[in-house]
């Protein structure tokens, strides 16, 4: 991997944070797809809910909470939001919603051998 900075504004010194490489483990097998997915509002606070799944029955490397407010046409959800999720853990607190409006949520599950994207879309 090589990373080369072409222009830096004012003459600044390059950095780089945050940069992460995935790659294929062909030997390894795909997550199996997240079950058991559970969303809760926080009834003191609106804002909050709690995202909460199944776990799975071998460690995964990380979950992939997307959520969003708006579907297409085909029923398909634009989950423009997202946290990401230590494989260890079956749930996240998410606090950056908007009170009074309905959010969709799913979880994708990682593993060496790439994404298994969610199916279980749920409203909450």
């Amino acid at each position: 991997m090589r990373v080369t900075s072409a222009h830096t504004p004012a003459g600044a010194l390059f950095s780089l944070s945050g940069f992460r490489v995935f790659g294929l483990n062909p030997a390894a097998q795909p997550p199996p797809p997240v079950a058991g997915l559970a969303v809760e509002r926080a009834h003191d606070d609106a804002r909050q809910a709690n995202v909460s799944w199944l776990a799975p029955p071998a460690p995964l490397s990380l979950y992939l909470v997307r959520y969003g407010v708006a579907a297409t046409a085909l029923g398909e959800a634009d989950l423009y939001h997202s946290f990401q999720v230590d494989g260890r853990e079956t749930s996240v607190r998410i606090r950056a919603l908007s009170v009074g409006v309905e959010y969709l949520f799913v979880v994708d599950a990682l593993n060496e051998a790439g994404r298994t994207v969610g199916t279980q879309l749920v409203r909450a």
